[in-house]
């Protein structure tokens, strides 16, 4: 009798250890058919993958379908708009991306402002257009060019060109441009420059007015709408009004100090703000006006000089179609222009850009080092912060 419990207790283990032996080659099996690269799951998971693909694609090409017939009923132009604000129409109320031009780039065109009928000015990607018309004035965008070769239209008018901004990431000072903080130097000497105070327009200036508030407030504020508009000419004067057009007399003799406060005064409504360039603000305009061509079909390299660019002697804002880029004017030469930056050195006050004079050294993205006064040479440009 023992000898047969013995026997029969040592059949069970061994067929135990068998089964736990064949179970853990099952469960092995198992898990390798449900993961790894040709698993059940991992299958699954791409399925999932290729379908929700499939059918954003389905949605994208079915949304670009309502849009093509959609701008085929409207009877939209090569540079018009599928959808929401058109070319030449003026703007009642300020909605985000309110315009979507024809490769489907899109921009806010703020309230009581008119996008601009002219072809070459509608596209982002080139230099959105918007244009400053009273009311009861019915433009008229197809008037003969004057003696510069330009619409009339833009002698009449303020305009500002859309800068683009994708995130924060994007919105950032560039110590790439080149400097003469000590030297004439290829790059900005890192943290040597710094946002300026006191140049915001009330609603978006912080309560306090530092270096570090204003600088994150005037990059909160531009991607409320993921841009800003920036002036189209230098800024100009009129009697005493600051205006952005073509051919007008350039507001110079004036400091920096000055420029913060002149800007303040060209817009202050609910609609739109208007402040000094800041210095990142110049950094976000050399970046969409980098190696694009200029209006005679060279590439404008801001950070290389161009002598063609410099005519020797001030002009009228507009006036060198050398010096436009992606429908902006006057980054080079013509004036110096104060911006809303500072620097470490003995000299603080931020100039960009270079001069008419014929120096190597004046290139568009540059930065100079100055004293806080007047002088011929030195002017400013607004910009727009969308409300």
């Amino acid at each position: 009798m023992k000898a047969n419990l013995k026997k029969n207790k040592g059949i069970t283990l061994i067929a135990l250890v068998i089964t736990i032996i064949v179970l853990l080659i099952l469960a092995g099996v198992s898990i390798a058919m449900l993961t790894g690269q040709n698993g059940i799951l991992t299958q699954a998971n791409k399925a999932k993958e290729e379908t929700e693909k499939a059918q954003q694609k389905e949605e994208e090409d079915l949304d670009n379908l309502n849009k093509l017939i959609e701008n085929t009923v409207n009877g939209g132009g090569s540079g018009g708009t599928s959808e929401g604000v058109k070319p030449g129409e003026k703007v009642d109320n300020t909605e985000k991306d309110n315009y979507t031009d024809t490769n489907g780039d899109k921009a806010t065109i703020p309230g009581g402002f008119t996008l601009s009928g002219i072809e070459s000015e509608q596209k982002v990607s080139e230099g959105l257009v918007i244009y400053d018309i009273p009311d009861g004035v019915t433009p008229n965008w197809t008037e003969d060019t004057n003696s510069d070769g330009v619409p009339d239209i833009q002698t009449k008018y303020n305009q500002f060109v859309w800068i683009p901004v994708k995130d924060a990431s994007a919105y950032q000072r560039d110590f790439s441009y080149p400097s003469d903080y000590d030297e004439n130097l290829e790059t900005t000497p890192e943290g040597s420059t710094f946002t300026d105070t006191g140049y915001l327009p009330e609603g978006i200036q912080p309560e306090t007015d530092d270096a570090t508030n204003n600088e994150n407030a005037e990059r909160a504020s531009v991607l409320k709408y993921n841009g800003f508009y920036v002036g189209r000419y230098e800024a100009g004067k009129e009697t005493s009004t600051l205006v952005s057009k073509q051919n007008a007399t350039v507001w110079t003799d004036i400091t920096q100090t000055d420029s913060k406060t002149t800007a303040k005064t060209m817009y202050n409504n609910n609609v739109v703000k208007s402040a000094l360039c800041s210095g990142i603000q110049w950094d976000m305009v050399m970046h969409f006006v980098d190696k694009k061509n200029d209006a005679i079909g060279k590439v404008f390299d801001v950070r290389v000089y161009d002598e063609t660019r410099h005519t020797g002697s001030k002009a009228e804002s507009g006036k060198n179609n050398n010096d436009k880029v992606q429908n902006i004017y006057d980054l080079e030469s013509n004036c110096w222009e104060w911006v809303a930056e500072k620097n470490n050195t003995s000299t603080p006050f931020v100039l960009r850009g270079g001069v008419y004079s014929k120096l190597s050294r004046h290139r568009a993205s540059l930065r100079t080092r100055n004293s806080d006064y007047a002088y011929s040479s030195k002017s400013f440009r607004p910009t727009l912060y969308i409300m």
